[in-house]
């Protein structure tokens, strides 16, 4: 005998409706009450918790509740402890980082050669010592581009100034 499942969807899109999937069913007074389909049928959630309104089962659900809790409180020290660990090794790691960016802006500034230095000087980047008044790197590298730009003009111009002179 084909049946329809009337098991009520408690959650998602199809909330409050029958799930309605068609079902085979021997016609037997033993099967004779058989409302939900096969995935329906079992008394167990998807929690491990079982489907019922017997007192002694709804006190079972509480005892598992109870233990899946203490479980996960007996975990959560190791889970703080972990977590601060990654926060101080974070912090480690940002120091590291920043120390690294100040090394590499006095490294670029140290062997920057004379002309890019007398160039920066002049324009207020570096200072007497020779020391970045500018906090990124990036500065630097936009300078230095200009300055590729300039040199390359006034060497077109030097040759276009050779070129006249012949």
């Amino acid at each position: 005998m084909t049946r329809y499942c009337e098991f009520i969807i408690e959650e998602g899109e199809h909330e409050g409706q029958k799930c309605g999937v068609a079902y085979r069913t021997q016609y037997t007074p033993s099967k004779q009450n058989v409302k939900y389909c096969p995935e329906h049928d079992s008394c167990l959630l998807k929690s491990g918790l079982i489907r019922s309104k017997n007192v002694h089962t709804v006190v079972a659900n509480q005892q598992a509740m109870l233990n899946w809790v203490k479980e996960r409180m007996s975990i959560q020290p190791g889970r703080d402890k972990t977590l601060i660990k990654i926060q101080r090794d974070i912090r480690n790691l940002r120091q590291t980082i920043a120390d690294k960016i100040d090394d590499i802006e006095t490294s670029v500034a140290l062997s920057a050669d004379d002309d890019v230095i007398s160039i920066l000087t002049s324009l207020g980047i570096l200072d007497e010592q020779s020391n970045l008044q500018f906090a990124t790197q990036r500065n630097l590298i936009t300078v230095q581009n200009q300055l590729r730009e300039t040199n390359a003009r006034l060497e077109h111009l030097e040759s276009l100034q050779n070129l006249e002179e012949k």
